[in-house]
């Protein structure tokens, strides 16, 4: 069973006219029921590695599974029914009051074999994927080279010194495009926003594009210095794009941002922006606010020269911006299509299609 949060269909936008376009939720890691770890952890928590946020500000309420007396950690999580997983990131947690992050030396992705019951057994767990060493990265984006049916994952993470975590995980099913949702990115042309809090390079558009994670990403004018009525960041294409989901990553600062409690995406497929919806923000297992958010469309919204999130100045504290630490636009549809029923706009007459769900 596909564990999707299904939000909305949408048939005509405000200001333009968008297709019919029914938009679900696809991370797997918001519905695990269990968690666990191999390797002994001196800090954070284990459950926390599903919280969707991978920031905590001196503050080890929301901090992932960390042990400082070794170079390995193993934790993994449990669903109480199969799931069907493909691709899974990766990233280490972010010490913001340190501007220090853990790199990893290694890394490798495990599933279970049989139920969530034996997590426990070392021999009910097979390795799916594993990394080149000397990475150097807290980040890794990976591709399991097939679909497993499976009630669990692990992760193993490696330094070649004592002091390793593990922040965040998200867990897909294997993507139509066979790889990543890295590799399945579609890259802007060109960024705009309604206005940069700073004018240096340091927290500019375009560090909520490059993939970083780590380095702050976009911060926006508060409301009571930003011209408008919404906040926005648009991705612009010059040569009209694919565009099958998008993902937002936030962050909240003190004294400079906070999460926004709803945003809005926009498209312009050729006849102007139109709202593709409304999303709001929530909480994940642990209680602790997710900033992570996933998104895949049940078909592709053809011709894109513009996608554009947009938040209204009254969803955000009005002395405080906006932080999109990464905003990303994906060019092919992100899961098999489950079973479906959409309402397509034809030369202004609706039809309704019934749609299968596709196994992958």
């Amino acid at each position: 069973m596909k564990a999707m949060l299904w939000v909305f269909i949408l048939v005509l936008g405000a200001a333009g006219v968008a297709p019919a376009v029914t938009v679900s939720e696809f991370n797997l890691a918001n519905s695990v029921s269990g968690w666990g770890n191999f390797a002994p952890i001196t800090q954070g928590n284990n459950a926390n590695v599903t919280d969707a946020t991978l920031f905590w500000n001196n503050n080890q309420v929301n901090m992932g599974p960390t042990r400082g007396d070794g170079t390995n950690i193993s934790p993994y999580v449990t669903w109480s029914s199969a799931q069907t997983v493909g691709t899974v990131r990766v990233w280490a947690e972010d010490f913001r009051g340190y501007f220090r992050q853990w790199l990893y030396h290694q890394l490798k992705v495990d599933t279970l074999v049989g139920p969530a019951s034996g997590a426990g057994t070392e021999a009910n767990w097979v390795t799916r994927y594993t990394s080149a060493t000397g990475l150097n990265t807290g980040f890794v984006d990976c591709a399991l080279g097939g679909d497993f049916v499976t009630y669990g994952v692990r992760v193993q993470a490696f330094k070649t010194t004592n002091d390793i975590n593990v922040g965040d995980i998200a867990i897909f099913t294997s993507l139509k495009s066979g790889t990543t949702l890295t590799d399945a990115r579609a890259r802007p042309t060109s960024i705009a926003t309604s206005g940069d809090w700073f004018s240096d390079q340091q927290r500019r558009s375009w560090l909520a594009t490059n993939g970083a994670w780590h380095d702050g990403g976009w911060l926006s004018q508060p409301p009571v210095t930003n011209a408008g009525t919404n906040i926005t960041l648009t991705l612009n294409y010059t040569a009209a794009t694919n565009i099958g989901g998008f993902s937002v990553y936030w962050w909240a600062q003190p004294t400079y941002s906070s999460v926004p409690t709803n945003w809005e995406l926009w498209a312009d497929t050729g006849s102007g922006l139109a709202q593709l919806g409304t999303f709001s923000r929530s909480t994940a297992a642990n209680g602790q606010m997710r900033l992570n958010y996933n998104y895949t469309f049940d078909q592709l919204l053809a011709g894109v020269t513009q996608l554009e999130l947009r938040v209204r100045e009254d969803q955000v504290v009005s002395t405080l911006g906006i932080n999109m630490v990464e905003f990303e636009a994906f060019n092919s549809i992100l899961v098999p299509e489950p079973a479906s029923t959409l309402l397509l706009v034809v030369g202004g007459t609706a039809l309704m299609l019934a749609r299968r769900r596709r196994r992958g």
